[in-house]
């Protein structure tokens, strides 16, 4: 797409959100789209000093003079697949009626906070997945007291206009103290916030759901899980416990029903450990009432995984020496089911091979975002 056709066109994503790193770094674009631009840091820097930084306003700058010179044009998908809204759309959008008043004022110079801020800059988790690190990472005592401090003195404020708070990017929102305490604090603080959760579930019991505050409050759970079988999640969720995780599942499933909270998917990371149980991972999903099943293909992200062990999961890969299989496998009707969303594995419902571009390699994000 060129600067012509973009002059017409509007990203509301660095005006209204914000997602924090392991490290803390900041950023309100994913780091490869905007080159590792990152607005600045939870430990150096005050929250108006990060949401107002300079870099903040030259990426507002260039959304609102058309240029998008602060972004990747190559990388960024919303700019090659011609899929940004134009701006006399945007009124029709939920922060529409402000984000209208952004590009009428020129304003780059935001007077709120962000609306929607994801958090991932503690990496606790009760679980070490062989797709996503080779050990299991908790906070000690140390980084506690250094997380506990952050949270009264960046987080909190930081949160103070958020509509939504989204945790975990990294860790695990249960398997983490510091995120338990920031769920209870916000309950208290801010009660005008929502909740969207992304979690393994295997300590997201009642006793959980009522010491963190989550009835009325929660807006959607995605739960990643990527086995059907006690034997399978044993070796692709290490540490988990797949009879306690489906005592959760269905005391999840009855909340959702009972309209506790909003929204129920389930996630699978498609590898050669599981793909063989993706069928009954939908059948799962059926009969617990799920609003969606999705599939995600397996990427280089883990901590640890080499290349040869990466390339040894990656079954969609049409070089994979099992891939023939796989493909079989995905022509059981039950993947054009309603709640199935299949994501990149479209692409080989349609006989096409999905490419690096649609799962991007996360090891250049986490290089960017330590630039």
């Amino acid at each position: 797409m060129s600067g012509v056709e973009l002059k017409n066109r509007f990203c509301k994503s660095p005006f209204t959100y914000a997602e924090i790193f392991p490290g803390g770094g900041v950023y309100i674009c994913c780091p490869v789209w905007t080159g590792g631009k990152g607005i600045g840091n939870i430990f150096e820097n005050s929250p108006e000093e990060v949401w107002n930084s300079y870099q903040a306003i030259m990426i507002r700058q260039g959304i609102l003079n058309g240029s998008y010179d602060q972004c990747d044009h190559h990388k960024c998908p919303l700019i090659m697949g011609n899929s940004l809204p134009m701006r006399e759309d945007v009124k029709d959008d939920w922060l529409g009626a402000e984000m209208v008043e952004v590009i009428a004022h020129h304003q780059v110079k935001m007077a709120r906070g962000p609306q929607v801020v994801k958090i991932g800059y503690d990496s606790s988790c009760n679980l070490w997945c062989p797709s996503c690190r080779s050990e299991l990472i908790i906070a000690k005592k140390a980084e506690q007291e250094k997380l506990r401090k952050i949270r009264d003195e960046f987080i909190i404020p930081f949160l103070k206009d958020a509509k939504v708070l989204v945790l975990s990017a990294d860790g695990d929102p249960f398997g983490s103290n510091h995120y338990r305490e920031v769920m209870r604090l916000t309950r208290e603080q801010l009660p005008q916030m929502r909740l969207s959760l992304h979690t393994n579930a295997v300590l997201l019991e009642r006793k959980a759901w009522d010491d963190c505050g989550l009835e009325g409050r929660t807006d959607l759970i995605q739960i990643s899980i990527d086995a059907s079988t006690a034997e399978t999640y044993s070796i692709v969720r290490r540490g988990g416990d797949f009879n306690r995780l489906l005592s959760n599942l269905e005391f999840l499933a009855t909340k959702r029903r009972e309209k506790g909270f909003s929204r129920l998917d389930f996630l699978y990371v498609v590898q050669t450990r599981n793909f063989l149980e993706m069928v009954d991972f939908v059948r799962l999903g059926k009969r617990l009432g799920v609003d969606s099943v999705q599939f995600i293909l397996i990427d280089h992200w883990a901590r640890g995984m080499t290349d040869a062990q990466y390339r040894e999961q990656k079954i969609w890969d049409a070089k994979h020496p099992r891939h023939s299989e796989f493909r079989a496998m995905l022509e059981d009707p039950i993947f054009r089911e309603p709640i199935v969303q299949m994501g990149a594995l479209d692409m080989l419902l349609d006989n096409k091979q999905p490419s690096e571009v649609l799962v991007p390699d996360n090891r250049e994000m986490r290089v960017a975002a330590a630039m």
